[in-house]
């Protein structure tokens, strides 16, 4: 038996069915018994079969094949096909093989002469069984030449379906007739003997194991003869064997013009042309590539498919801006000619697959750090590429503890910035770990710079980049209290605690909705553009779930119990960009607030919402913390409790109303904020109120424009969600308040309450401090230690809280 495996050797035949006929002469020679038997036999799209003369053949001599049984009576059965061969003007002889396309057609693939469908009809094989007997005269007088039966293993007593048949009259199963051993949609002979006797060639062609054969692979016949497959050649409007090429054809491409989807074994790009597939279409490469003319073009899919086998890259150097993809248990050497080239932030090159890459392979990512310049979190996605790889050639980067410094390190046991490359020990010449995020300066600063690169456009690390089954990165903790965290809005524990920055590693779009999350780790995730953060937990937030090539992203542990971050290469994703709008594996409902200042320059967003899962405190699984924005930036965020969110969700039972915070130094600026409420599910009205003028306003029904008062304080907005749409009460108590202690006396901070009142007492009971007509965050400049009780009381609320100075 031939082994399926064989079918990927160079060399190997696959059926590519259509007669070739040449001639149209209408001569007819005497044909025997025996002289055509069946080579191959393809009932999975498309249809196809092969036979070969086992004698020579006259030019001009008509052969007839048809897909009806033999009835034991004597003829054939009716209501299937035929086909008329006629052989080509310059005969065949004895081994030549023809093979014939029965779709679309019939068509000769190969071998020479012409077909025509016969006054049946075209024939079609059954994938469940079928036969193909060949005869000359007519279907209703026939002079029997040979057949081949592919059903049950033996030829019928009876032909009483269109998937049997009874033994030809006067052939000899075995040698001008066969029933093949086995069912089987697609078989065809390995050409193990094409020349000799009659006897010689009937012997192998009937013997089980000279085939190959397979219930799920089309083959292609498409002998160039005696019998060894040909190249066959793109040239921008059809193949030149009409159904282009399989696994083990070679194919040449001599046009720009895409050929679509296609399976080949070794692949030539010719002179002056380039391989463009398009997005959707992929070029399953069993073999190697070589590139004479102008590489890949397109952002489609080029797939390396030979399980266990090493493939290669040859010729030219090649850009391409698709999907690389190395199968299975394939190896990819690269001979470092492929570069994966990026055109914007949103258009990128890809590695993905199971194999392995040998050889080094060029990514490039495409930054935009406008006019003077900005830090980027990036990352490598390769397992040996130096921090100074980022550098593009003429630019700067500096790594020390210095206000000139431009390339850092989040050192997270010790939550403080280091010059990257310190915990390499080697500086800039450090390998840029996997997994692991850098604060990058690219553009110019002032007259300084460039640094990483001048203006918009590509950054490329070349070095070894696989398709790791993991990667995996340190977390550490730090509470960050004895540091300086300037990137989170709050000073408690819960804000400062735990960060850590991470990278996607690998060089293809990686899915955090699919990323497994270690325990006391928060889900959220924090991008960085070089002024604004943003955020992603879970189907909400300004970013999004799916996480570009080189990103650098914080996240945040909870609690002092380092662990590991395990990337897992099943969760990346060439389908979505990464810049694209969230696609969410989660049902969210909320409403995507976002405010904008200096006629748009200037803007931040937050997310408000609801879900089941959720509590009034914050969420590890559902909240994500603001993180704070740079320059003259604005921060809009919900501040509620001891915790200030830029995701915040809680249940549907409430609160319905939620405090804003805006800090913007602004003043006197034309601000705007805007609702999207396609994600809003259980509510009709989303209401802003403004503090300042005791007005409300209805986000549903359009925006809200004001102007910065900074005399007024961060506390001037409440948002409000009411006209619930599933059958909810309106929560007796929404309000939620809490007090702390810092250094600079004892505070409250009021939430959503109006006009509350305020009184500190010591333990002794004495009334210490006391307040009216408060709102917002209000101080006590209270400077003896010691335990007070702060009470608080406004309209439907009071409530008490212990605070130790």
């Amino acid at each position: 038996m031939i082994l399926k495996d064989t079918f990927k050797l160079t060399g190997k035949i696959f059926l590519g069915l259509a007669f070739l006929l040449a001639g149209l002469g209408t001569a007819k020679a005497q044909l025997s018994v025996g002289d055509i038997l069946i080579t191959g036999y393809a009932s999975d799209d498309p249809d196809q079969f092969a036979f070969m003369a086992t004698t020579a053949i006259a030019g001009g001599t008509e052969i007839r094949f048809t897909d009806n049984g033999w009835q034991a009576s004597g003829s054939f059965r009716t209501g299937e096909g035929e086909i008329v061969y006629t052989v080509g003007a310059g005969g065949l002889s004895a081994g030549d093989q023809v093979a014939i396309l029965i779709d679309n057609g019939p068509s000769v693939s190969s071998g020479g002469g012409s077909v025509v469908a016969g006054s049946g009809g075209n024939m079609s094989l059954s994938s469940g069984g079928d036969q193909i007997i060949i005869f000359t005269g007519s279907l209703a007088a026939p002079t029997l030449i040979g057949g081949f039966h592919n059903n049950s293993g033996a030829w019928e007593a009876d032909a009483t379906s269109s998937s049997t048949s009874a033994l030809p009259t006067g052939l000899t199963n075995g040698t001008s007739a066969w029933a093949f051993p086995t069912e089987v949609d697609n078989c065809i002979y390995g050409c193990s003997v094409t020349s000799g006797t009659k006897a010689a060639l009937q012997a192998a062609v009937n013997d089980e194991n000279n085939w190959n054969q397979d219930n799920d692979l089309t083959f292609h016949i498409n002998y160039t003869l005696p019998c060894s497959p040909s190249a066959v050649t793109w040239d921008g409007a059809t193949w030149s064997n009409v159904i282009g090429p399989d696994a083990t054809t070679d194919a040449i491409i001599s046009s720009s013009t895409s050929p679509g989807t296609f399976t080949c074994q070794n692949l030539e790009i010719s002179n002056g042309f380039a391989l463009t597939i398009n997005s959707g279409n992929t070029a399953t490469i069993a073999g190697n590539l070589t590139n004479s003319g102008s590489g890949l073009a397109g952002d489609g899919t080029i797939a390396f498919d030979n399980d266990g086998n090493s493939l290669s890259l040859s010729g030219n150097a090649m850009d391409f801006e698709g999907i690389i993809s190395v199968e299975g248990t394939t190896t990819l050497n690269t001979n470092g000619l492929i570069t994966l080239t990026a055109s914007s932030t949103s258009s990128y090159g890809q590695l993905t697959g199971t194999g392995t890459i040998s050889g080094n392979l060029a990514i490039e990512a495409y930054i935009e750090p406008g006019v003077g310049g900005r830090y980027y979190y990036l990352g490598s996605p390769m397992s040996n590429a130096t921090l100074n790889d980022f550098n593009e050639a003429g630019s700067i980067m500096v790594s020390e503890n210095s206000a000139q410094g431009t390339a850092w390190e989040w050192d997270a046991a010790n939550s403080e910035w280091d010059p990257a490359g310190t915990a390499g020990g080697s500086g800039l010449a450090s390998t840029a770990t996997r997994g692991r995020g850098y604060a990058l300066y690219v553009g110019t600063n002032g007259i300084y710079g460039p640094f990483l690169r001048s203006g918009d456009g590509t950054i490329t690390l070349t070095g070894s980049s696989n398709n790791d089954a993991t990667v995996n990165q340190a977390l550490s903790y730090n509470d960050g209290q004895a540091s300086s965290v300037g990137f989170v809005t709050g000073t408690g524990i819960n804000d400062t605690e735990g960060w850590n920055l991470v990278a996607n590693p690998y060089a293809a779009i990686y899915d955090w909705d699919l990323q497994s999350i270690p325990a006391d780790m928060s889900s959220a995730i924090y991008r960085f553009n070089g002024v604004n953060y943003t955020a992603y937990v879970k189907g909400a937030g300004s970013a999004s779930r799916y996480i570009a090539p080189f990103q650098g992203f914080f996240v945040q542990m909870t609690q002092n119990t380092p662990s590991t971050l395990v990337f897992n290469r099943d969760n990346r994703t060439t389908s979505q960009a990464a810049t694209l709008a969230k696609t969410a594996n989660y049902t969210v409902d909320g409403v995507s607030l976002h405010i904008e200042g200096m006629n748009g320059d200037v803007y931040d967003d937050v997310f408000v919402g609801f879900d089941a899962n959720s509590t009034i405190a914050f969420d590890n699984n559902w909240d994500a913390r603001k993180l704070r924005n740079k320059g003259i930036t604005p921060d809009f965020y919900v501040a509620m409790g001891q915790s200030t969110y830029s995701v915040c969700r809680v249940p549907y039972t409430g609160p319905w109303s939620f405090p804003m915070k805006l800090d913007y130094d602004q003043d006197g600026d034309l601000m705007t904020i805007s609702a999207d409420i396609n994600e809003l599910q259980s509510f009709g009205t989303v209401t802003l109120e403004d503090r300042k003028l005791n007005s409300m306003h209805d986000l549903t029904a359009g925006d809200y424009s004001f102007v910065q008062d900074n005399s007024y304080g961060p506390d001037r907005f409440i948002i409000h969600f009411s006209q619930p749409s599933i059958g909810l009460e309106k929560p007796q108590q929404q309000a939620v308040a809490y007090a702390f202690a810092n250094e600079e006396g004892l505070n409250v901070e009021l939430g959503i309450l109006h006009n509350a009142t305020v009184e500190v007492y010591n333990l002794a009971g004495q009334l210490v401090e006391r307040g009216e007509d408060l709102n917002g965050r209000v101080t006590f400049g209270v400077e003896n230690g010691g335990v007070y009780i702060l009470k608080v009381t406004a309209d439907n609320f009071t409530e008490s809280f212990k605070v130790i100075r």
